[in-house]
């Protein structure tokens, strides 16, 4: 795998401040301060090719290419599920992520004009689908919850994680789930995948979701989506410290949720508290 001593990720919520200088700056201090190590994303990337004025798109792509500097990018998350899958065939719980498995930024106007439409049909159709499956799915759920006496049984997302979604009947199956539809072969090595901390992310991700989404009674406003969560993932490729950076309420909660006390050296910070603002 890439390892670095600690890191921090950016979500959408962040990159904004890339454009400003004092902002950057302040993200220069506060990496060397903390030891920390920004690292862009193929979703820092794909989330800034949604913007629809081509202006600041551009200005966006121009300050992650500064940021990212000679660095790969990192991958999209199923495609590190992927290859920590490999290494669970073959009994490891680590892997080794080559040059030929990363993506690097060029900033080319043309193709990321091209590729813009690409990126908004493609995150569009995994939030809506991802939206609407809860949706659909919420008035059962919470008919079965009254039904069975359940409707205070899991008072935090960590709680329900510990006690109910990671349970062999409910988790095996998501397991097989997912390594099918990352088109691995045979049948899941579910055990050498949850020593995998790639695949323990990406599984609970999805039930912080569930819970929030269904589970709770008093649901999130703008609850954290898919592509959200899942960059969680990249936490897993980095050791000593672990930061996210967010200022989206919503998935600042569930990530906290999912993380702490249940991930060493994992923190989530608003932009303010890692730039000092």
């Amino acid at each position: 795998m890439i390892k670095t001593s600690a890191i921090v990720v950016l979500d959408a919520t962040f990159l904004r401040h890339l454009v400003d200088p004092s902002s950057v700056e302040a993200l220069r201090k506060a990496s060397r301060a903390w030891a920390l190590e920004p690292w862009p994303s193929v979703v820092n990337v794909l989330e800034t090719l949604k913007h629809p004025i081509r202006d600041v798109r551009e200005r966006l792509i121009a300050a992650i290419a500064d940021w990212s500097g000679s660095r790969p990018l990192l991958p999209w998350p199923p495609a590190l599920m992927k290859l920590a899958g490999e290494a669970a065939l073959e009994g490891e719980s680590e892997f080794v992520v080559k040059a030929t498995d990363l993506d690097y930024l060029v900033a080319n106007r043309q193709a990321l004009d091209e590729d813009r439409e690409k990126a908004v049909a493609f995150l569009g159709s995994i939030d809506e689908t991802f939206t609407e499956t809860h949706l659909a799915a919420r008035p059962e759920a919470r008919a079965v919850l009254k039904r069975d006496g359940l409707v205070d049984e899991w008072p935090t997302a960590a709680h329900y994680l510990d006690t109910q979604w990671n349970v062999p009947e409910s988790r095996d199956h998501l397991v097989g789930l997912l390594w099918d539809t990352l088109g691995l072969p045979g049948k899941a090595p579910i055990e050498a995948l949850l020593r995998s901390e790639v695949w323990r992310l990406a599984i609970e991700a999805l039930g912080t979701a569930f819970y929030y989404r269904l589970i709770r009674k008093k649901q999130q406003p703008n609850p954290a989506g898919q592509i959200d969560l899942m960059q969680l993932v990249y936490l897993s490729m980095f050791t000593r410290r672990r930061v996210l950076v967010t200022d989206d309420g919503s998935f600042a909660e569930a990530a906290r949720a999912q993380l702490y006390g249940r991930y060493p050296n994992t923190k989530v910070l608003s932009a303010a508290e890692l730039l000092g603002f």
